[in-house]
């Protein structure tokens, strides 16, 4: 006897007498009318029958797949999980902008490549907004370099696929002479839309592209500054000359000349005897202040030398090895770190503690 209610056949051996499949309401499944019997059964005569096993299982598993597929077709790239830092840059924000707006207008993105032979990627747009980085929206001055259509990007976490680098600058500003800089980079995949954090070599290069703008910037602002410096010290001179010889020539007037044009010639007043000296203690001032200038800005590498690094981090690429007692300007002020450019027109960072003032 069965345990529920079978439809068994039997007869002769022809595909019309097929033994029937024989159902369960009784077995394995929760709902009464999914339940089959998983045996394989074996009916009168010899004949085999085979029974279907719990379909409902099969449905939900098939189920389940199809909603994980739907949802992972409706998920937004999410920030990066990469450890971007804020760097501090002794900066006006108006300097700082215009060296960011530069890097971010470069049609090159830095610190990747698809090719080894070929390690330039070219075709990078500027961008005011973005969605790579979700709903992560940091306070401050945002600029956007976006590239699309890039193969497998090195230096970004197990690319496979074509799709999109997005580098995010964020300033803000701490005072009027400082201003931080964060730099963020990630690739989304253009199928999957999966997101691939960098690995900080994007990051770096971008930033010591930003460094070197700001260096330029800067240089030509004091370059502009000095030569106003000096036009008015030449105008101030040109003065002093032109006094100096009305002085020489007041002897030579003529003797019925009246006392009131002859006296303010002949007898120069006292500022203008001032006037007179001033060239001198001009100069005297400028050279120290030269000199004052210079020790703030300029610094020496203790020993035994020092690895010259293309961003502030210690993970960063070595340019070069600078070695002791070598002077170095410096151009970028932060925490722990000096923007320097060494005698040979390299620029770079060095710690604070691996430098010494001149003597």
């Amino acid at each position: 006897m069965h345990s529920g209610p079978t439809a068994l056949q039997s007869g002769p051996r022809n595909s019309l007498s097929r033994p029937a499949d024989v159902y369960s309401l009784v077995q394995y499944c929760t709902n009464p009318a999914m339940r089959t019997l998983p045996t394989q059964t074996r009916g009168s005569g010899g004949h085999s029958r085979f029974t279907f096993t719990s379909f409902s299982r099969t449905a939900i598993a098939l189920l389940s797949f199809a909603l994980s597929l739907s949802a992972a077709a409706k998920i937004k790239p999410q920030p990066p999980s990469h450890a971007s830092s804020n760097i501090e840059i002794s900066s006006t924000l108006a300097d700082a902008i215009k060296a960011v707006e530069e890097v971010a207008a470069d049609p090159i993105l830095y610190g990747t490549y698809v090719y080894e032979h070929d390690k330039t990627l070219i075709g990078a747009r500027q961008m005011d907004t973005s969605s790579a980085f979700g709903n992560d929206k940091p306070p401050g001055k945002v600029f956007y370099k976006v590239l699309d259509g890039v193969i497998s990007p090195r230096h970004f976490k197990d690319t496979e696929d074509s799709g999109t680098i997005t580098v995010r600058y964020v300033l803000r500003e701490l005072t009027p002479a400082t201003v931080t800089l964060r730099i963020d980079a990630v690739f989304i995949e253009s199928a999957r839309r999966a997101v691939h954090a960098s690995q900080g070599a994007v990051e770096s290069a971008e930033f010591g592209e930003v460094q070197q703008h700001l260096y330029r910037i800067q240089a030509r602002a004091k370059e502009a500054s000095d030569e106003a410096l000096a036009e008015a010290a030449e105008q101030g001179n040109a003065e002093v000359r032109a006094q100096a010889r009305q002085a020489h020539s007041a002897p030579m007037l003529a003797p019925e000349a009246t006392p009131s044009v002859q006296e303010p010639v002949t007898t120069p007043s006292a500022p203008a005897l001032l006037s007179t000296t001033a060239p001198a203690g001009s100069v005297t001032e400028l050279e120290q202040r030269v000199n004052q200038l210079r020790h703030q800005v300029e610094a020496r590498v203790k020993a035994p030398g020092a690895p010259l690094k293309s961003a502030p981090f210690h993970t960063a690429t070595t340019i070069q090895s600078v070695p002791p007692n070598a002077e170095v300007a410096i151009v970028i002020l932060t925490t722990y770190w000096y923007g320097v450019q060494t005698t040979d027109g390299h620029t770079g960072w060095i710690q604070r503690t691996q430098l010494e003032p001149l003597p």
